[in-house]
């Protein structure tokens, strides 16, 4: 019998955990998006996460047993990253770090998503986010259509 308790914890992210972070993201992007291309180099990713995305953004972590098997990484008002290891998605990882987004920045945030990330475009429906603007991909590096999300507090 299970105490109810998920099986992962959440915490702030610890700068020197950056090699598992990049990690993270980079096989989770892999498989939720094999046709998004590769634009930069191993040495690239691992400068843009330890200087970029640990100074410019609140990183969040999901841990089960040591290994970090989500990311969440918060701007001013944008949630910059979400991804959920492959074997550990749809077991409410994603939600639990989309909510402690929504209690950081409890006025509203908006995301960029993939158009063609049809998985991650239906998660952030879900979770009270609409499309607030498509974007033809000249917008990202990329080059790839994406929509811009907005989520916005209830009123009273």
């Amino acid at each position: 019998m299970t105490s109810g308790r998920p099986p992962y914890s959440i915490r702030r992210a610890r700068r020197e955990e950056w090699p598992a972070v990049l990690s993270t993201i980079m096989t989770s992007r892999a498989e939720a998006m094999p046709w998004l291309p590769n634009m930069h180099t191993p040495e690239e990713d691992a400068w843009w996460v330890q200087n970029k995305l640990f100074v410019e953004t609140d990183v969040h972590v999901a841990v089960d047993a040591g290994a970090i098997i989500g990311v969440c990484a918060i701007g001013d008002d944008m949630v910059e990253q979400l991804y959920i290891a492959p074997g550990y998605q749809r077991m409410g990882i994603g939600k639990a770090l989309i909510d402690l987004a929504k209690q950081e920045r409890p006025d509203g945030l908006r995301l960029y998503c993939f158009r063609d990330n049809h998985r991650g475009a239906a998660f952030y429906r879900s979770q009270g986010f609409i499309v607030i603007a498509e974007g033809d991909g000249s917008g990202n590096e990329e080059g790839m259509p994406d929509l811009l999300f907005e989520w916005l507090p209830a009123t009273g």
